[in-house]
């Protein structure tokens, strides 16, 4: 499963030429969401298994999308719209009118991952995020990207660790805030095929072997 393109040169050809409007849909058929709480930390699909310490993931630049999300007043999602940034950014101009009461359309970014290492290698997820902490991360990781090849250099596949960073909001009822960092590594090569070769994880639970870590509630 990859949609990387064929090199380097045409990836981040087509990054830049959006960079100027990433201010801070991804195909995820098929994947868990990985997914940051204050309390559980990095978990990932429907029984929240937890992220293994120190595990290394290799970041898909070219799953990278950018859009909007609006909820109504009682949490219901009323619009979810996400473009691949390759492709072009969506607008705010381009979004529907909301029939319903809410705070409008907020940004939303997403991404595509796959861990290289540890109990969870293989595993394909996708990170999708529209907190002010999550946006402005992307930015950061989008622009690293884009200035590696800028300076020319092929390898411009990130491989992270996933931490966190925390700090006290100053609205009293929001508390202590967690958002998400992507600590960069090292880098791969397109060609090196960590999206190629990431077997397809079978829905057999009954008999896979039982984690080492705790299935948050």
């Amino acid at each position: 499963m990859s949609n990387l393109p064929t090199n380097a040169s045409d990836l981040i050809g087509s990054l830049m030429a959006a960079a100027p409007q990433i201010t801070i849909a991804a195909d995820s058929s098929g994947m868990d969401f990985l997914k940051l709480s204050s309390a559980s930390g990095w978990t990932y699909g429907q029984d929240n298994v937890e992220v293994e310490d120190g595990a290394k993931w290799a970041l898909n630049p070219a799953s990278m999308s950018k859009g909007f999300i609006a909820w109504s007043d009682n949490s219901k999602v009323l619009g979810d719209v996400l473009q691949v940034v390759t492709k072009g950014l969506v607008t705010k101009a381009e979004l529907p009118e909301l029939n319903e009461p809410s705070d409008g359309w907020a940004e939303q970014c997403a991404f595509q991952l796959v861990c290289l290492t540890g109990e969870d290698s293989g595993t394909n997820v996708m990170y999708k995020a529209s907190t002010q902490g999550g946006n402005k991360e992307f930015a950061r990781v989008y622009d690293e990207i884009v200035q590696r090849g800028k300076a020319g250099k092929p390898d411009v596949v990130p491989i992270v660790l996933l931490e966190k960073g925390q700090y006290q909001h100053d609205t009293k009822k929001y508390g202590m805030v967690t958002f998400p960092v992507f600590k960069i590594v090292g880098w791969q090569n397109l060609d090196d095929e960590v999206y190629e070769e990431a077997p397809v994880v079978e829905a057999e639970v009954e008999e896979a072997p039982k984690r080492r870590r705790r299935k948050v509630v």
